[in-house]
């Protein structure tokens, strides 16, 4: 499982910069940077905790398997994720689009 540091704050599942899921998934199907990616398992938070919805663990979770389909990434194996690290940017964001994966890497 990949390790998972997430700085979006205004995610509903943000806990600590880990991550209430269970897993997340990253999209940016012909993403050239990472800027084009983004997680699309966000959930803009609305003031109270997460409720332990389909799919959320009762506490964050710091290791997880993350689903890519940003098929120009260098770490996306079929459809899953094998970087080490992964780091979730977007302090702040209102909405998925302002969220991206800062581990991304073109594939040479």
């Amino acid at each position: 499982m990949t390790r998972l540091k997430c700085d979006v704050t205004s995610c509903a599942s943000n806990a600590s910069g880990g991550c209430m899921r269970n897993g997340i998934t990253v999209t940016g199907t012909c993403a050239g940077s990472s800027c084009e990616t983004c997680c699309s398992s966000f959930t803009l938070s609305h003031g109270g905790s997460m409720n332990n919805a389909c799919g959320v663990s009762p506490e964050a979770q710091h290791h997880m398997p993350i689903s890519c389909n940003a098929a120009t990434c260098m770490y996306n194996s079929n459809g899953c994720c094998t970087a080490t690290e992964v780091h979730v940017g977007g302090a702040g964001a209102s909405a998925m689009s302002q969220t991206c994966c800062d581990t991304f890497r073109t594939r040479n």
